[in-house]
């Protein structure tokens, strides 16, 4: 399991911007109350990233995070 998470982490083309991100059934202010409380739960904190002024999200580690597979 956790060989799989390092490779969907190191996969470039997984992060987007939170801005383009699509995800179903989640607009852009749901992400962010959500993004909001990665400081208190490691699992989220694999899935996204702070570069710069920009939040970039892993969506296949967020995925898994959402299923409670993280």
């Amino acid at each position: 399991m956790s060989n799989m998470v390092q490779e969907l982490a190191m996969n470039i083309d997984n992060w987007v911007p939170v801005r383009e991100a699509s995800i179903d059934g989640m607009n852009y202010q749901i992400l962010l109350r959500c993004l909001s409380k990665r400081s208190t739960d490691a699992a989220l904190r694999k899935c996204c990233r702070k570069i710069g002024n920009r939040l970039f999200i892993n969506t296949k580690l967020f995925g898994l995070w959402m299923a409670g597979e993280l």
